[in-house]
């Protein structure tokens, strides 16, 4: 799992939540008017922070169904 992105993404988060403090999201800052603060923070600079988590959740929840899948399996 080693260079996976999703995996890599919440490690680092996680190690800054445990060892630093909360994670440091960035901000965009202008003139457009937005529907909520949501648009405002991101991780990528071109996705909105909701949109990064969503993503790396919904691959960390096919690595863990894999995981799963494997173990049942008996496969050794």
């Amino acid at each position: 799992m080693a260079g996976n992105p999703a995996v890599e993404f919440f490690r680092q988060y996680r190690d800054v939540v445990v060892k630093e403090g909360s994670p440091k999201v960035g901000q965009r800052i202008g003139f457009s008017p937005v529907s909520s603060a949501a648009e405002l923070y991101y991780f990528e600079p071109a996705e909105a922070a909701t949109r990064t988590v969503e993503k790396h959740l919904a691959t960390m929840k096919e690595i863990v169904k894999n995981a799963e899948n494997y173990f049942a399996s008996g496969t050794p």
